[in-house]
């Protein structure tokens, strides 16, 4: 097996465990990727995982768990909501000249200039690297000099 395929799995597959001597899958164990199914294992059995008869094995369809566990999906609720939270909360700004000076760019949020030595650089930037800003048009931020 790949490593890549070993540590992140096929999309829409799911493995367990397959006793290569008894022929038969074992412990109901249900996980999306092999190392995970492995790692499941040892913590039911400990060191007796390492012996040669189990394998990470793709499971048959009807073997497949199909609803995730309860806790499982209060948990990525959880994770949805901090989400949308953070993607509300960010601030938006844009790049903005100097009205005096030599040009130089500033963020509209934290007013801080680039340095020098980056140039012109800085408008490439989707985000401000003083403050994390998310640049677009439409800086809610006020400009100043334009």
């Amino acid at each position: 097996m790949k490593r890549e395929t070993y540590m992140f799995g096929v999309r829409g597959e799911q493995y367990g465990i397959w006793n290569a001597i008894r022929k038969c899958w074992q412990f109901g164990i249900c996980e999306d990727t092999p190392m995970l199914a492995v790692s499941r294992l040892f913590q039911k059995i400990g060191d007796d995982a390492r012996k040669f008869r189990f394998e990470a094995r793709v499971l048959p369809p009807e073997m497949r768990q199909t609803t995730p566990e309860p806790a499982l999906l209060t948990e990525l609720a959880r994770k949805d909501r901090e989400i949308k939270r953070l993607n509300r909360s960010v601030q938006h700004g844009r790049w903005v000249k100097f009205a005096l000076g030599d040009g130089e760019n500033y963020c509209s949020v934290c007013k801080t200039p680039q340095p020098w030595f980056y140039g012109n650089g800085y408008q490439e930037y989707d985000y401000c690297p003083y403050c994390g800003a998310k640049m677009d048009e439409t800086g809610s931020a006020t400009d100043g000099g334009k």
